[in-house]
């Protein structure tokens, strides 16, 4: 999963332009400006509040859509409020982004925004730029692109799940037992669920390498993180790997490198990262996020009915996509 969507060469996000009508798969600020004014103007209330130096943050910010929608509506509201100078002494603006033809794609959506914005190749590279700050971090639609393992039940135990080429074809294998790998999943699954013999536990460790180093950053430096992806809050033991090429699903072993492969988050597990660091946090439905924000006040203005009807119906985006909330 990670040679297909990042190899340096070949991956699919170093040379598409996944996202759109014309690429594989539409995010929500895609759909609807609205997501993003709602988030700029929840960031603001914490950002007003604050009086210390503040770095706001985007990872994996696709064609600069949200960031944009976000940094305008922040300038907007400030300017409103009389809180523009104050704005513009204690903000900076970053992006961190692994993809030099999405990079190139923001950098021209972005061109006419005032501020500075800077570019960073990973999370390390933008600490080190915003060391005496807090941090005001954003993603959507990133964690399901972090790598998976996957394990799966048999009377003996777990195994992992590999990918083989047989007959110059790709093809999945089950490896053989390996009582090592086995205690050490039997260790990230809680006591007393109800496993079964063929149930599939996925985990992502470069997911959670992350989480921790998000939560940490926060825990030292102070701020806010929000995550929205799709994913489920409490366990469940299923595969949930799927390939997404022209907006309709497609073979994950299949059109490798230059299909969009992801799997669901498991947020039950990012959570814990945070509560392990004895970080406050809070995660709900992107459909009780968005309406205790005010979208639905939003939509009679805006007449916006069927792009905000997709973002928070229980039955399309509302309820599978989760809001990840972490403060110290």
């Amino acid at each position: 999963m990670n040679e297909a969507m990042f190899n340096p060469l070949s991956g699919y996000y170093r040379q598409a332009k996944p996202i759109g009508k014309n690429g594989d798969f539409i995010t929500s600020p895609e759909i609807s400006q609205t997501f993003g004014e709602l988030i700029a103007a929840y960031f603001l209330n914490f950002i007003l509040a604050s009086q210390k130096k503040i770095a706001l943050v985007e990872m994996g910010a696709g064609r600069g859509t949200l960031f944009k929608d976000v940094i305008l509506t922040i300038i907007k509201l400030s300017e409103k409020l009389g809180k523009s100078l104050e704005i513009k002494e204690r903000l900076t603006f970053h992006i961190i982004e692994i993809s030099e033809v999405l990079t190139k794609t923001q950098q021209e959506n972005l061109r006419e925004i005032s501020f500075t914005i800077s570019w960073h190749k990973n999370f390390s590279d933008f600490k080190n730029s915003a060391k005496n700050q807090e941090i005001y971090f954003f993603s959507n639609e990133l964690f399901d692109c972090f790598p998976i393992h996957q394990f799966i039940k048999s009377s003996a135990g777990w195994h992992e799940r590999l990918v083989d080429a047989i007959n110059n074809e790709l093809v999945f294998i089950l490896e053989n037992f390996n009582p090592i790998k086995n205690k050490m999943i039997e260790s990230l699954i809680p006591q007393g669920l109800a496993i079964k013999n063929g149930d599939v536990f996925e985990h992502s460790f470069a997911a959670i390498n992350f989480m921790n180093e998000l939560s940490a950053t926060l825990k030292t430096q102070g701020g806010i993180g929000l995550i929205i992806d799709y994913g489920y809050s409490e366990l469940q033991f299923k595969d949930s790997l799927q390939a997404v090429k022209n907006h309709d699903y497609s073979d994950v072993l299949k059109n490798v490198g230059s299909s969009d492969i992801t799997a669901l988050v498991n947020f039950f597990a990012l959570e814990n990262c945070a509560k392990n660091l004895a970080l406050n946090s809070s995660l709900v439905t992107q459909r009780d996020f968005l309406i205790s924000l005010g979208i639905e006040e939003r939509r009679k203005i805006l007449k916006d009915n069927s792009a905000i009807e997709r973002l928070i119906n229980k039955d399309q985006m509302g309820e599978l996509f989760k809001c990840l909330i972490i403060w110290r």
